[in-house]
């Protein structure tokens, strides 16, 4: 499957066991999906300064601040890309 999004260099599953996606963010939108995660899904925590993680809609995010994006039990990544990211 491929997937295209204005803010994603590539978007790609990582893992069927637990339903995962790899999203790598193009360098000029990775403050404004940062910014996007923080208004928009719970924070869970931070692994020293470099990632942080979140939960929306039962999706567990792993923000990395180097533009990488995984998502967590997904049923649906388009559903949740376009909700999320618009």
């Amino acid at each position: 499957m491929s997937l295209v999004h204005p803010f994603a260099k590539s978007i790609i599953q990582n893992c069927q066991k637990d339903n995962s996606w790899l999203i790598m963010l193009k360098w000029s939108k990775i403050d404004e999906v940062k910014k996007i995660l923080e208004d928009r899904c719970d924070f869970i925590s931070s692994v020293g300064s470099f990632i942080l993680k979140y939960k929306y809609k039962g999706v567990d995010i792993s923000f990395y601040k180097n533009g990488k994006l995984i998502f967590t039990n997904v049923e649906n990544i388009e559903i949740i890309i376009k909700d999320l990211l618009g």
